[in-house]
């Protein structure tokens, strides 16, 4: 193979399942994680037949997730694997590509017509070679004009008639549609700037049809060699304390303001200090790989990365999108200017420390410009939504302002520096969420759209609304990714007390309000409302710790932490947080998901400046070794709260005492007609079997329980008034 070739083969990342050894892809071997190659490499990521894979990479490479484009591992635990390109065979898989290519083109166009099996047959032939399909000139050519046969005679993708979603298993009567989505997807992969500077004339105006319905329609620039002059920041400053999941893997995102029109070459020139050190650009603002979801509402993967390795390269993408420059953790180049030549602009509102975009440039400028997808930057949050959305929304400043106030509060209870090497939270919209479920992330996609649906432009949509009224599942999946350490069994609870803080805290919304919203958005669960909750449950009255059935999406899981806020203050969280931050910095690591529950209990009690185990006992997390807890507890000199034993009093003045309160409060919390069930989740079933069976024998036990705790932790009765 000639050094030519060498250097154009593709930058495929193809997704891929083989049934291979243990040991690896055939022909690839183990190799260390950090790589700095001098010559083509293919590299793959994973184990036990199920990898991902990047081709023709060169200069310094990290194997994580975030660089394989996210989605779901692809084998645990991952192992990375790499292939020296020189040596390889090119001409056989390139001639199978442009048999079958051929073959396919021929039915598109009415010559030949195929047979459902022959049009398997050439889609497993391509399949097969599809690694080949960016490394000849001919070949990538050939692929363009098969998708051009494509559209024409049969309309762009998701815009004709398989529809606007595929299920990811085969329907029969699609397969040619199948075919294609598959090849589109791997020609978006043939995309490496090697390719962009060896292939002009190909790469140079061909572009997917279904562009113009997903990311959005975006014509050529005007003027291809207009100039750009661009400042990012290419510094993101290493995570202080506990780790943010789904920070680890994940390069900084650095919004320019500029896109690449679907079909166009755009180059961007670096200063030279930031070439080879592990930066990259990121085409298109859809970063996660739907590969593994079950049905298919847009080519899979829809951005395509170029590390910076020259002083110069050239980008483009068949679908078009945002240009981003990407920092990785602990690189320090500071601000830095980009040259971009041969983009558009896009819609770009910053309220960044280093720049501020004014209202005047934001209503006169920036959103009239013609990128499909707009982006909202601070230092602490950075969003995207499709320009259709904002192009007459007036006032993105006060939007970022209170999603910095949120982030303040996020990283305030959790004991964190408010500003962080990358952004708090990331949120963004797609056509279909990564997960058939709401899940975080950097970003977070839990937000929809449908690119038909008519919009006015003025930004009601609730995504670019205050962050206090933002559905309870926005936070809920935030708190995944950031939470240092719980319980056991809170894994699905505890993430709801972020809101509850930004809301309270943030925002001044009642503490019974904002508790109430947090979950299922209804403000009429009050704190009262979910210790009734707890209190008619089987474990309370057995004295029994709550388990993740009966505190997962409910109320009654996290109210603990708000009974500490409300008694305590939000900063006694905090606290306890930031210390568990300084241990792990010392080298004392905490098991995130089951901190052992004495030690936290501790924690807790250190951080607020009293006993807390009455509090926690009460709302199901009593101690594993009273005795030992009880000798740390009086060591560090901390006192028995009249606080807390006045809440136990009061919490036995709601308990329902007959049948008829009872039900008054199962139908508080199950209102609709047939509810509570005996069918339903256990919150539910809770309920039913209290709907159907209270009585004032269960009422007395529940008090005795709470009178239990009480004398536990009270010998000597009410104590004296709380120390501030």
């Amino acid at each position: 193979m000639t050094k030519k070739i060498i250097y154009a083969i593709t930058a495929l990342s193809f997704l891929v399942s083989l049934s291979t050894l243990a040991q690896g892809p055939p022909g690839y071997t183990e190799c260390e994680p950090e790589q700095n190659f001098t010559e083509p490499y293919n590299v793959a990521f994973g184990n036990a037949g199920s990898y991902k894979y990047l081709f023709n990479q060169t200069g310094p490479f990290l194997f994580s997730r975030g660089q394989f484009f996210g989605g779901r591992s692809p084998g645990d635990p991952e192992k990375c694997w790499c292939q020296k390109i020189r040596g390889m065979d090119v001409d056989t898989p390139s001639a199978r590509l442009a048999g079958a290519f051929a073959v396919l083109k021929n039915h598109i166009e009415g010559g030949d017509i195929l047979s459902v099996r022959e049009i398997l047959e050439q889609d497993s032939i391509i399949q097969a070679n599809i690694s080949a399909i960016g490394i000849r000139k001919k070949i990538v050519a050939q692929a363009f004009d098969l998708v051009a046969a494509y559209e024409k005679n049969m309309g762009p993708l998701f815009r004709n008639e398989a529809g606007t979603v595929l299920p990811r298993k085969q329907e029969g009567g699609k397969e040619i549609h199948y075919a294609l989505f598959y090849i589109q997807d791997a020609i978006t992969r043939s995309y490496c700037s090697a390719n962009l500077e060896a292939f002009p004339e190909v790469y140079q105006g061909a572009y997917f049809r279904t562009s113009e319905y997903f990311p959005g329609k975006v014509g050529p620039p005007e003027d291809p060699s207009n100039v750009n002059i661009v400042k990012v920041n290419a510094t993101q400053a290493p995570n202080w304390g506990t780790p943010i999941y789904f920070h680890r893997d994940a390069p900084s995102r650095r919004p320019t303001g500029t896109y690449v029109a679907p079909g166009s070459i755009v180059k961007i020139k670096f200063p030279s200090k930031v070439v080879n050190k592990g930066f990259s650009i990121r085409i298109g603002t859809h970063y996660w790989d739907l590969r593994y979801r079950n049905r298919m509402a847009r080519l899979d993967r829809a951005t395509i990365i170029y590390p910076v390795n020259n002083e110069t390269i050239s980008v483009g993408s068949p679908l078009g999108g945002n240009i981003y420059f990407e920092v990785p953790e602990g690189l320090d180049e500071g601000e830095i200017s980009l040259e971009i030549t041969g983009a558009v602009r896009a819609p770009f509102f910053s309220a960044k420390s280093s720049h501020k975009t004014s209202l005047e440039e934001w209503r006169n400028i920036e959103r009239h410009h013609p990128g499909a997808w707009a982006d909202f930057e601070s230092d602490k949050f950075l969003m995207q939504v499709p320009t259709s959305w904002i192009y007459d929304f007036d006032d993105p400043a006060t939007m970022l302002r209170d999603y910095d106030i949120a982030m303040d509060v996020i990283n305030d209870l959790l004991g964190k520096p408010r500003i962080h090497g990358t952004h708090t939270m990331f949120r963004h919209v797609d056509i279909i969420m990564r997960e058939g479920f709401h899940t975080p992330g950097y970003p977070m996609i839990n937000v929809t759209y449908d690119p038909d649906d008519p919009t006015d432009g003025k930004g009601t949509q609730t995504i670019l609304g205050r962050p206090q009224y933002q559905p309870w599942q926005i936070f809920h999946e935030l708190g995944h990714s950031h939470y240092p350490s719980f319980f056991v069994n809170e894994v699905e609870s505890i993430v709801n007390l972020l809101h509850v803080a930004i809301a309270n805290q943030g925002f001044e919304m009642e503490l019974d309000s904002a508790f109430g919203w947090s979950i299922v958005n209804r403000y009429d669960i009050t704190l009262d409302v979910a210790a009734t909750t707890l209190m008619i449950s089987e474990p309370f009255r057995k004295n029994e710790p709550l388990g993740w059935d009966r505190m997962a999406y409910q109320h009654r899981g996290h109210g603990k932490y708000v009974d500490v806020a409300r008694l305590f203050g939000w900063e006694a969280i905090g606290k306890m947080y930031k210390k568990i931050s300084e241990d792990y910095n010392r080298g004392i690591v905490i098991k995130k998901t089951e901190h052992p529950t004495d030690d936290r209990i501790l924690r807790m009690s250190v951080a607020a400046g009293a006993d807390l185990r009455p509090l926690l006992h009460f709302w199901g997390r009593p101690p594993e070794d009273n005795v030992s807890l009880g000798d740390s507890i009086n060591t560090a000199g901390l006192p028995a709260s009249q606080r807390i034993y006045d809440a136990l009093e009061h919490y036995k003045t709601i308990v329902p005492k007959n049948l008829k309160k009872c039900q008054l409060h199962a139908k508080l919390m199950f209102p609709g007609e047939g509810h509570p069930s005996h069918e339903g989740h256990d919150l539910e079933r809770d309920h039913a079997f209290a709907y159907d069976n209270w009585n004032r024998s269960y009422a007395k036990e529940t008090l005795d329980q709470i009178e239990r705790i009480q004398n536990l932790y009270y010998p000597d009765g009410r104590p004296d008034e709380d120390q501030e």
